[in-house]
């Protein structure tokens, strides 16, 4: 038997094994129909079922990070007082992290008090006017009543005036409250303390914007890395 011959014998060979194969998968998932007419029959690629077994892993350099990062910025208007936590500590949600002197906006929610009763004040003391001169002006004449009108609109005015002065102050108390009553923060994330701003500046070594406190998540993590089409 010449050597081209046995090549063909070979190819021939290797073709009907394959088409067996073939065969052979698409008897089976015709079977799993359990008699049903309808059923699709699905044949694999001679390479999908001979290679079936072959395991091809990708492997990619990364680093691996947290799932998730909390940056908690400092209000630029405010001192901090004192740092309950230390770089390492394990917080969960509600855990107080650090807190805000607020001695110096105690002073002065208390200074706007006076300032809001000496507004309420002044306030009382236009409506009286108003009563007064309105009461006048019945029992004046004719002649008189429109300088009682003048009078009466003038005084409206700075009514006008205590009652706008009276809700900008309120609206300052209320802001001094929710900021005392904010004086704790508190994380609103279960993780871990990494990284503690103390010297309290705004920008890292890097020239980037940094957080005053940064706590990261744990449990689940992540690989960052980089690919490209190669």
């Amino acid at each position: 038997m010449s050597k081209k011959k046995k090549i063909i014998i070979g190819i021939v060979a290797v073709i009907v094994a394959a088409a067996a194969v073939v065969t052979a998968v698409i008897v089976i998932r015709t079977k799993s129909g359990s008699g049903d007419s309808k059923v699709s029959v699905y044949a694999d690629k001679v390479s999908d079922v001979m290679y079936q077994n072959t395991l091809s892993v990708t492997k990619f350099t990364g680093m691996v990070e947290a799932a998730d990062t909390l940056e908690i910025k400092k209000d630029a208007e405010k001192t901090v007082k004192e740092v309950l936590v230390s770089e390492g500590d394990t917080v969960e949600v509600g855990t107080p992290l650090f807190t805000y002197d607020v001695e110096d906006l105690t002073d002065k929610r208390d200074s706007a008090k006076l300032e809001l009763e000496s507004l309420n004040n002044d306030l009382e003391g236009y409506n009286a006017q108003i009563d007064q001169l309105t009461s006048e002006k019945k029992e004046a004449s004719k002649e008189q009543q429109l300088d009682y009108t003048l009078q009466i609109q003038q005084v409206q005015t700075q009514q006008k005036q205590c009652q706008y002065n009276i809700t900008s102050k309120q609206a300052e108390i209320k802001k001094y409250d929710d900021s005392i009553n904010n004086a704790t923060v508190n994380s609103t994330m279960a993780g871990l303390v990494k990284k503690i701003n103390n010297d309290n500046s705004s920008v890292d070594d890097a020239g980037q914007s940094d957080a005053f406190m940064t706590i990261i998540s744990t449990g689940d993590y992540r690989v960052k890395g980089k690919i490209d089409e190669q």
